[in-house]
């Protein structure tokens, strides 16, 4: 939300998700969803086309410093 400059919706569990389950947290290990944006939205689509890279930089720094973790 910081990269984007959009509201921060805060992080759900799956049991709190719109569905109430989903499909992909029946995997096996360490499980997350990441909804960036609201594409229907054109303002947060606009500022996810915008700043793109730097989400995808700033995500990438996330998994590899949790990765380093376990």
């Amino acid at each position: 939300s910081t990269i984007l400059g959009i509201k921060n919706r805060g992080a759900k569990s799956e049991a709190d998700s719109h569905r109430g389950r989903l499909g992909l947290m029946r995997e096996q290990g360490i499980v997350s969803l990441l909804e960036i944006c609201f594409i229907s939205n054109i303002s947060d689509l606009n500022k996810y086309n915008a700043n793109k890279n730097a989400l995808a930089t700033k995500i990438a720094e996330i998994i590899i410093r949790y990765d380093s973790l376990i």
